[in-house]
């Protein structure tokens, strides 16, 4: 009796942390997606990359106490920001003396930053989960909350495609969903008279259904996977710091890829990064060793 009721606990804790991360990335994912609508990839970019700081201060709210987060944790955090501050600065950004530089947020910017800081909840969250759920059934959960969560935004999207009436005096979130409507619904359109008039290319279809399954299955499943097993042996403020290097494999993919190069202040920034996550790795490495 005392087995299944462990087995039928640990079921519905893994459907509530399958919700929780589920509903988290969908959410944050449409709030940034409102951002790019006036955000230029690379400062939305910069903006996802706050979570190096939000993560181990919720860490340390949580915990109601600052030093929850070790010393060299949070050096190494302000470190890795500064390191990502450089990779993104344009240098001919201040080539014209007339060009006004603000400090302050505009809307769309307050949406990728309200993106960044559910990414940091849900950070901080699944290392909670992390070493009572199966990473493995964590991220069947996650992935399908998701998959119906976006088909429930998608068939949102739609309805409000269907209203003639401009919304674009509404806000931000008035626009995106009518004009991301109003795309579903052509591209919707384009599909179903290709099939039916027989003009779409298969490799196109093909290329479509490799797209849906690599997300599906690295970008979601695979990755969640992995973040839940990592975080059983790595706290949050760590693990984020970690996560910190995106910036860093994404310039070096782009590189391989597709030929870019990356500039000096990229380099820099990056190697500045690099630095932040060997501090900590030789923390964890002195606390294993006993020194």
């Amino acid at each position: 009796t005392s087995s299944t009721g462990g087995s039928g606990s640990s079921s519905v804790r893994t459907v509530a942390a399958g919700v929780e991360m589920g509903l988290y990335v969908v959410v944050a994912n449409t709030f940034n997606i409102i951002g790019l609508e006036s955000v230029s990839s690379d400062r939305s970019g910069f903006l996802i990359q706050l979570t190096t700081i939000i993560v181990p201060v919720l860490v340390a709210v949580k915990a109601k106490n600052m030093k929850a987060v070790d010393d060299v944790v949070w050096f190494a955090c302000f470190l890795a920001l500064g390191g990502i501050i450089i990779m993104n600065l344009d240098p001919t950004a201040f080539d014209d003396p007339n060009t006004s530089h603000s400090l302050g947020f505009s809307g769309g910017e307050v949406w990728i930053v309200g993106s960044a800081v559910l990414y940091s909840f849900q950070v901080v969250r699944i290392g909670d989960y992390a070493r009572t759920v199966d990473p493995i059934r964590l991220s069947a959960a996650k992935a399908i909350v998701e998959s119906i969560a976006s088909w429930a935004l998608v068939a949102v999207l739609l309805l409000v495609a269907s209203d003639a009436t401009p919304l674009d005096g509404q806000g931000a979130f008035a626009k995106y969903a009518q004009t991301s409507g109003i795309s579903i619904k052509h591209f919707l359109q384009s599909i179903r008279t290709g099939f039916v008039g027989g003009t779409l290319p298969y490799d196109i279809l093909a290329r479509m259904a490799a797209s849906i399954v690599w997300v599906g299955a690295m970008g979601t499943a695979g990755l969640v996977a992995c973040q839940a097993y990592g975080q059983r042996f790595v706290n949050p403020s760590d693990a984020n710091l970690i996560y910190s290097t995106q910036p860093i494999f994404t310039a070096a993919f782009a590189y391989l890829l597709l030929g870019e190069k990356m500039n000096t202040a990229e380099c820099i920034g990056g190697a500045v990064v690099l630095c932040a996550v060997l501090l900590v790795a030789g923390k964890r490495k002195d606390k294993l060793d006993g020194t």
